[in-house]
């Protein structure tokens, strides 16, 4: 399974990075549908961090693999 993760670095933060994942928690059967979703994320968080005014100095976003078995 696959989860959605965005790590950003703000200047509000003294550049601070740190890394999220997608809220409320989702799971994807393979990389492409995380894929396209990281996708969508992207275009979102770069759509809000512009409407609430927040400046960064760098926004990463991409899908990283869950092993269900030890979760």
């Amino acid at each position: 399974m696959w989860k959605v993760f965005a790590i950003f670095c703000t200047t509000l933060a003294a550049s601070d990075c740190e890394t999220k994942y997608e809220h409320p928690p989702m799971l994807y059967q393979t990389f492409q549908e995380c894929y396209v979703r990281a996708n969508e994320k992207t275009e979102e968080t770069l759509a809000m961090m512009d409407l609430m005014n927040v400046k960064f100095v760098n926004l990463k976003v991409g899908c990283e693999y869950q092993d269900i078995k030890n979760t």
